[in-house]
């Protein structure tokens, strides 16, 4: 990546391994609507991609509406969990 100031001042989330000076290539290999490799993870046109300061993760277009339906409950899991926590670390 790169023109790392200007991705922050517009607040974008960007995750890279590193940045570099040099500008793509506008005239070379590429498609558009095809999969990529992001990590170890194959992201299909279509999939939900969401991260944060924890991470990424991807979502296949095939899950997103079962996914969508199960974030409640995880959001009760994980509320527990830090209540949790949160009265062992004050006790």
């Amino acid at each position: 990546m790169r023109d790392i100031e200007e991705i922050n001042d517009m607040g974008l989330a960007l995750y890279a391994k590193a940045t570099v000076p040099a500008g793509p290539s506008k005239n070379g290999p590429g498609a558009v609507g095809k999969p990529v490799a992001c990590g170890n993870v194959v992201c299909n046109p279509g999939d939900i991609v969401l991260g944060d300061q924890d991470g990424i993760v991807v979502i296949p277009q095939s899950e997103a509406l079962e996914t969508l339906h199960r974030l409640p409950h995880q959001e009760d899991v994980e509320r527990e969990i830090r209540d949790r926590v949160k009265a062992t670390a004050t006790n």
